[in-house]
């Protein structure tokens, strides 16, 4: 189930897209050291780079005063 709502209004109430990537992000790592593969460090790249998007977003919404508000 993911966050419905901003969690400051709402609670924590589910799960956070940033939260769900580094959980794929952290079984990627542990599958590739059992079972190396470009693939995996392809699809660890692409995830990390989500993931920095993301918190690039955050942190752009937390300088304008938006974060956490349904505002653009």
């Amino acid at each position: 189930h993911f966050q419905d709502g901003p969690a400051a209004a709402e609670g924590v109430n589910g799960l956070t897209n940033e939260a769900l990537l580094k959980v794929l992000i952290h079984r990627i790592k542990i599958l590739d050291s059992q079972f190396p593969s470009e693939h995996n460090k392809k699809a660890l790249a692409a995830l990390e780079s989500a993931l920095a998007a993301f918190d690039a977003r955050t942190a752009d919404r937390q300088a304008r005063g938006v974060e956490g508000l349904n505002a653009e």
